[in-house]
């Protein structure tokens, strides 16, 4: 591995949910830092995990890329249908990734809590990412 994939991985998930209109239109924002005050409901492209895997004469990259949707309190609804939309833009999907050529991209994990003060929904989604380098 020459390259570090997660940047890029990083910037083809932000480029794809941010260029989807439907998407944008349901939330007050994309971000990997939360400014402070923002309005929900809002994404988060969160962490991620990178695994090298062992293949000859290529250099493949595993990334584990998590997504966090917030919503108000009474927003349950209004996260899964976010939710239901990322995912309808991810799996099995396409992503382009600068200096790797996408082998695998799906919606690996979804789950959702409400938080402690029940004060706010969170979704969270894991996208795992193949990628090989070129």
């Amino acid at each position: 591995m020459t390259n570090l994939a997660l940047l890029e991985v990083q910037h083809a998930l932000y480029n794809k949910l941010h260029g989807d209109g439907v998407l944008m239109g349901m939330i007050s924002g994309l971000y990997d830092v939360v400014p402070q005050r923002t309005a929900t409901p809002y994404v988060v492209i969160g962490d991620g995990q990178v695994d090298d895997i062992p293949a000859d004469a290529v250099n493949l990259t595993q990334l584990r890329m998590r997504l966090d949707i917030w919503a108000g309190a009474n927003g349950r609804k209004t996260m899964l249908t976010i939710m239901n939309r990322i995912f309808a833009l991810l799996h099995l999907g396409t992503l382009t990734v600068s200096g790797f050529q996408q082998v695998l991209l799906r919606c690996e994990q979804a789950d959702t809590s409400i938080s402690e003060q029940a004060t706010r929904v969170q979704g969270t989604m894991i996208a795992l990412v193949t990628v090989a380098e070129v």
